[in-house]
């Protein structure tokens, strides 16, 4: 039988690592969490350093938790089949069925059809998918058609988001559209599919897709000319950050190749780095991802700072971590980034937290 306290007190398992990028580094690791699975792993972390951790049970469960800066573990009731991802900066977390979790409110529906009534309701729509700091939900539903569309809630009211004005004054006829993050400034990054209506059905020729960010007003972001080369398990989702700033990233199956770019809306978008597959960064242009080895079948994580790589791998290695299991899942403004690592055997939630300057 499992049994497992709603909250309780984590002891820090610490390790500092020296000499990283010249500064100092502390290691830490959800212990009462791993007392009684063998498996976790961190899905999202805020700008207060939180951790949203999905772990397995001794029976086989699947639970999450939010692992606080200070060592805490709040468990989230089980509530089957809903599935948790995002945690937001306010202590919210996002998951699916329009579900909502907060140490204030517990388990709570989000519901937009009150709003807008078209809503198609199922396991997938709506969908909540980015929350900042200011409370701003964004999401996705389906209408009675299965097109997609996207909405903002915000103080306790949903209104559908629309480009479509916009996008025809660039040439886009829209089809559906997608939201995918929102930031601080309520900068909205997202993707549209475009094309034009059939001449004999209710429906729509589609024609192609691309990329967006809409502040004060509609901005095209121009994907990389090797996107369409791309394996697509090993394309990742664009990033936003509180610069309007917009992270790519993909890898090229036939050589191996992977290449991160940085757009932004003054000059467009330029290569970072020809060796790197980045999967998240901050404010300060840290990111985080993973080099690939063609000859090892096998990539290895890193932080690129300041033009330089920083391989995680290595340096953990000689802490008890024996290897990387997956992509770190984010990097906040404090520089303090989580990846799932193997240790003891296991495979577990792990927290990097920089000691020395600030990034």
């Amino acid at each position: 039988m499992y049994n497992f306290p709603i909250k309780f007190l984590l002891c820090f398992f610490i390790i500092t690592i020296h000499s990283l990028q010249g500064n100092d580094y502390k290691i830490d690791i959800p212990n009462a969490i791993i007392a009684q699975s063998r498996w976790s792993e961190p899905l999202s972390i805020n700008a207060h350093d939180d951790v949203l951790i999905e772990f397995h049970t001794e029976g086989g469960g699947r639970r999450y938790a939010v692992w606080s800066s200070e060592g805490d573990i709040e468990i989230l009731p089980r509530r089957h089949p809903i599935t948790f991802w995002k945690l937001g900066n306010s202590g919210a977390v996002l998951g699916n069925r329009s579900t909502m979790w907060s140490y204030s409110t517990g388990i709570q529906k989000i519901d937009i059809t009150k709003d807008i009534p078209d809503v198609k309701l199922h396991s997938e729509s709506p969908k909540l998918i980015d929350i900042n700091s200011f409370g701003q939900i964004i999401g996705t539903y389906q209408d009675k058609d299965h097109i997609e569309h996207s909405f903002i809630w915000e103080n306790g009211r949903a209104h559908k988001f629309s480009i479509d004005k916009e996008a025809v004054k660039l040439g886009y006829q829209i089809s559906s559209t997608s939201v995918l993050a929102i930031n601080d400034r309520g900068s909205i990054l997202g993707s549209f599919k475009y094309g034009s209506k059939h001449p004999l059905k209710d429906s729509w020729i589609v024609e192609g897709s691309r990329y967006f960010l809409m502040n004060k007003e509609l901005h095209l972001i121009d994907s990389p000319e090797e996107t369409e080369m791309y394996s697509p398990c090993m394309a990742f989702q664009p990033q936003l950050n509180n610069n309007d700033q917009v992270l790519m990233t993909g890898f090229k199956d036939d050589t191996g190749v992977s290449k991160t770019y940085l757009w932004n809306e003054k000059t467009g978008k330029h290569l970072i780095s020809d060796n790197l597959l980045g999967v998240g960064f901050n404010d300060s242009g840290q990111i985080v991802g993973g080099t690939i080895s063609p000859l090892q079948a096998q990539y290895m994580p890193c932080i690129f700072d300041q033009g330089q790589l920083i391989e995680l791998d290595q340096v953990l290695q000689d802490f008890g971590v024996t290897r990387l299991n997956r992509f770190p899942k984010g990097i906040n403004n404090n520089g303090v980034t989580v990846f799932q690592g193997q240790l003891w055997g296991e495979c577990h939630a792990i927290r990097c937290t920089p000691i020395g300057k600030n990034p």
